[in-house]
């Protein structure tokens, strides 16, 4: 009798869900083993299909496109610049360098004090507290700083004075520009620094209290008021305009009144004082 050869080899089975070469077998320990198309292949970057664990694929490994070699997207701040976005891209996200947070060029009047700007208020306007050069306001700084400065020309000119205010007589700064040779803070005509902002100086018609016994104008002796614009003892002119201008005890107190006589300069010597009285009382010259 023959006997039918034996074998350890378990019978297989067909799966009919694997296809017609795929074949399940029970392993070791009733676990199924296969082969065959039911295995899942590796995420590949750059075929266009987003798997795993890729962000993007747009199909391609372009470095300046808005999805990276590696399937990663693009960000301001990865330092690779993403054509047609960014103007730059320096790696970071810190506002105070060359490459701002938003990877745009760092620029005066983006609202974000830079490296070498003193302020940076969002604007380029000239006359606020912020220059459009990203400067802080100053006098002197050539721009007008509204409402704080009235004029500012980089130092005294004819019509401003370099503290920035309009240049005036009076105001107790000497603006040589403007013509001035002094300005003792005050219009007053007849002191050390006149009205004008000129030296007080004898002939000019300006009776400088204190220092001139009179002024009519001129540096002519002999007509009155000498050219060191003293009184002489006495002076008598005999014709219509009777000038009589006696020396002591007067005092000398007005010039320059309403109805011009010679030289368009009257002395006024009133024994009283002031200049009230009448022409009997006053001499002109």
């Amino acid at each position: 009798m023959v006997t039918p050869p034996t074998t350890d080899d378990e019978p297989t089975e067909t799966d009919p869900s694997a296809g017609p070469h795929a074949h399940v077998t029970d392993g070791p320990g009733g676990t199924e083993t296969g082969s065959g198309s039911g295995t899942t292949a590796a995420a590949v970057c750059g075929d266009g299909v987003v798997e795993g664990d890729e962000q993007c694929d747009d199909g391609n490994l372009e470095l300046h496109d808005d999805c990276l070699p590696g399937c990663v997207d693009a960000r301001c701040g990865d330092g690779v610049l993403w054509a047609g976005v960014e103007a730059c891209d320096d790696g970071n996200l810190d506002d105070h360098d060359t490459c701002t947070s938003a990877c745009q060029p760092a620029a005066c009047g983006d609202g974000v004090v830079q490296l070498g700007e003193s302020c940076d208020d969002g604007n380029l306007d000239d006359h606020d507290a912020c220059t459009g050069s990203c400067e802080l306001a100053t006098c002197g700084d050539g721009h007008v700083w509204l409402p704080f400065e009235d004029c500012d020309t980089e130092g005294d000119t004819p019509t401003c004075d370099d503290d920035c205010t309009p240049a005036q007589c009076g105001d107790g700064h000497v603006n040589a520009a403007a013509g001035e040779q002094c300005d003792d803070d005050n219009k007053v005509p007849f002191d050390a620094c006149t009205h004008e902002c000129q030296h007080a100086t004898c002939g000019d018609g300006l009776l400088w209290e204190g220092a001139e016994e009179c002024d009519d104008g001129n540096l002519t002796p002999g007509d009155g008021c000498e050219s060191d614009c003293t009184i002489p003892p006495k002076y008598a002119a005999y014709s219509p305009k009777h000038n009589l201008v006696p020396r002591s005890p007067p005092a000398v107190r007005c010039f320059r009144p309403s109805r011009p006589r010679d030289q368009g300069v009257w002395v006024f010597v009133l024994y009283a004082g002031g200049c009230a009285g009448t022409r009997d009382l006053a001499g002109f010259l």
